[in-house]
């Protein structure tokens, strides 16, 4: 039996029924169908990106554009869903390239719960990513591949739209006590190094895998890097070796300060004072 899904249609409260083996088979072709929406639509891969949801065009040129393997990242269903939901797409056209680019899939729209639905939430970036240690290890090489992030674990919360988010786990101390080991910064993404904001919190993700939270400042050859933690040197990454920047807005942590008594600060205070008067009173004697 081949699998269907039945997509809730946010924008017009419709559903279409996709067959995810159809879906499957012309994801190949489906990247040129993309390219032809956006020449369609006269928009650049930046505001088609930006119309979608996204808070740069880094996954739609992923999917338009080859990449140093020579190979162009597979859209992933939120992907396509989004497109067809955001600009009116014809599925069918879309993963067939049968019929017309704009209209809707006659025959199968249909209302109402009537039949079970899965639904397919559109990547209108209200998701937050976690990447934890473990997928860091092979994120900047999976990301390349959309399906990647729709394969890691993600929670929403409010406040946190219009734009896309990664939560990143902090492993090390070189942020303390700012961030500690186990923490998680979430983060949005910046479209270039113009967009990073001196002295702030960012996540880089290197080209060759590695990814560090540090506290970021642009120079002429990329950024300098520094950790809260004095113990650790600043130093300086070129631009060229920057995969993707991501800034902080927010962090999850366990760890609490233990709290400040103030009693015992206060009591110590004036013990100082009544020690520091009887010297003075003291003091005033001697000369009397």
């Amino acid at each position: 039996m081949r699998e269907m899904v039945i997509c809730n249609r946010y924008a017009h409260n419709s559903m279409y029924i996709i067959d995810i083996q159809m879906i499957k088979i012309m994801r190949k072709v489906v990247n040129d169908r993309i390219i032809e929406v956006i020449e369609a639509l006269n928009l650049s891969e930046y505001a088609f990106a930006k119309k979608l949801g996204y808070a740069s065009n880094s996954t739609i040129q992923r999917i338009t554009t080859a990449g140093p393997d020579g190979k162009r990242a597979s859209p992933g269903y939120e992907t396509l869903m989004t497109i067809i939901d955001t600009f009116g797409v014809n599925p069918t056209w879309l993963m067939t390239g049968v019929g017309d680019m704009f209209g809707t899939i006659e025959g199968v729209r249909t209302r109402g719960n009537t039949e079970k639905i899965i639904t397919v939430t559109p990547s209108g970036g209200s998701s937050i990513v976690l990447v934890d240690q473990k997928a860091a290890a092979g994120y900047a090489q999976g990301i390349r591949d959309v399906d990647y992030v729709d394969r890691l674990p993600a929670f929403n919360l409010p406040g946190f739209t219009n734009a896309t988010f990664r939560a990143f786990e902090i492993e090390g101390d070189s942020m303390e006590p700012t961030l500690w080991q186990g923490d998680w910064i979430i983060c949005t993404q910046l479209e270039s190094i113009d967009q990073v904001r001196e002295g702030y919190v960012h996540v880089v993700v290197m080209q060759d895998g590695s990814i560090v939270a540090k506290r970021a400042v642009r120079n002429e050859k990329g950024l300098i890097l520094k950790s809260d933690n004095r113990a650790y040197t600043p130093y300086t990454v070129d631009l060229e070796d920057v995969f993707e920047i991501w800034k902080g807005v927010a962090r999850i942590t366990r760890y609490m300060s233990a709290p400040q008594n103030l009693d015992v600060r206060l009591t110590t205070l004036e013990a100082n004072f009544n020690e520091l008067a009887k010297q003075v009173s003291q003091s005033l004697r001697k000369k009397t």
